[in-house]
């Protein structure tokens, strides 16, 4: 049996600027990290003498006799982009829930590939591979509108900056901070879950626009701020800016924020945050505080919060 362990993400600054349609005209920069929490996929092959060739196990239980029948769009096509067609027992498990803006979706995928790697040749791929092969998954196989970003954190981990260029090609800077501004970082971070499961794809699309290049090139900009800032090892200055970056990324598309979310910034922004943002495409789930008063800002905010440190390794195989 093999496990692998994938971690979940935050983004930073320069999100929305990810997407085929933006890089490929203007290149992209991209700033956040990995969180130790964690997608792990369980697989093996079906032994024998079991009487269903393929079973999937995540919020359904599926059995088939053919791998092309099995329903989960991302299981289903990342067996198609290796051409596994063996029968075999998967089990999806995550220590947070998908939809909700920590890029689980791509983690998923990341997780099946680095199994599937593991299990076709006895090694796990490079890093650079499974974020490519998630990437061509995604865009290709199961046709979804969305950024490549997500696939190359889940893959590489880290607090990074990811350079994207007109072709695509990414590289990936872990951000040169010291180990005692990492640990005030760390400190100053919470993130609330603001309820809701939203629709991500359907987000994607509405802000995948051109009326929203102005904005993503205001994105941008706050993005390359943001690596002077991190390199200043500034804070406060991180804080303004994920403000800035957040009044640009709402305005990409109605879809983005709610009204429940512009009350829940001011609230937040009076109890002593310093930057906010809502995570992933928008319209719910997760969002992250900056503050220099975490305790303050936890007690004035009725918001289930979870603690996180940072995921330097990537996506893991931690039993074969």
């Amino acid at each position: 049996m093999i496990i692998s362990r994938t971690p979940l993400r935050v983004s930073l600054l320069g999100g929305s600027c990810d997407y085929n349609s933006y890089f490929s005209q203007y290149e992209a920069l991209i700033i956040g990290f990995s969180i130790k929490k964690y997608i792990y996929t369980t697989l093996r092959r079906t032994p024998p003498f079991f009487n269903y060739r393929t079973s999937v196990h995540y919020s359904k239980a599926e059995y088939v006799d053919d791998n092309i029948l099995i329903q989960n769009p991302p299981i289903r096509g990342t067996l198609q982009y290796k051409n596994m067609k063996d029968g075999v027992e998967l089990v999806h498990l995550a220590d947070i829930f998908g939809k909700s803006g920590l890029g689980s979706s791509s983690a998923f995928i990341v997780g099946i590939l680095n199994s599937l790697n593991q299990l076709l040749y006895n090694k796990p791929d490079t890093k650079v591979n499974l974020a490519k092969d998630t990437i061509n998954i995604e865009q290709n196989v199961l046709k979804e509108k969305s950024g490549i970003q997500d696939s190359i954190w889940a893959s590489f981990g880290g607090i990074n900056s990811i350079e994207i260029d007109t072709q695509g090609n990414f590289k990936v800077k872990p951000l040169p901070i010291t180990q005692e501004f990492i640990q005030q970082f760390n400190q100053s971070l919470v993130l609330f879950y603001t309820g809701g499961m939203r629709q991500s794809h359907k987000i994607a699309v509405s802000q995948d626009t051109k009326n929203a290049e102005p904005f993503k090139h205001q994105i941008k900009q706050i993005a390359e701020a943001g690596l002077k800032a991190f390199y200043r090892e500034d804070i406060d200055e991180i804080g303004k800016l994920l403000n800035q970056s957040w009044e640009q990324k709402r305005q990409t598309s109605p879809l983005i924020s709610t009204t429940q979310v512009d009350d829940l910034y001011n609230h937040v922004k009076y109890h002593g945050c310093v930057g906010f943002k809502l995570l992933g495409a928008g319209g719910g789930g997760f969002c992250l505080c900056l503050t220099n008063d975490k305790n303050r800002l936890i007690k004035n905010v009725n918001l289930t919060n979870t603690d996180f440190d940072f995921d330097f390794e990537g996506s893991k195989i931690i039993l074969s």
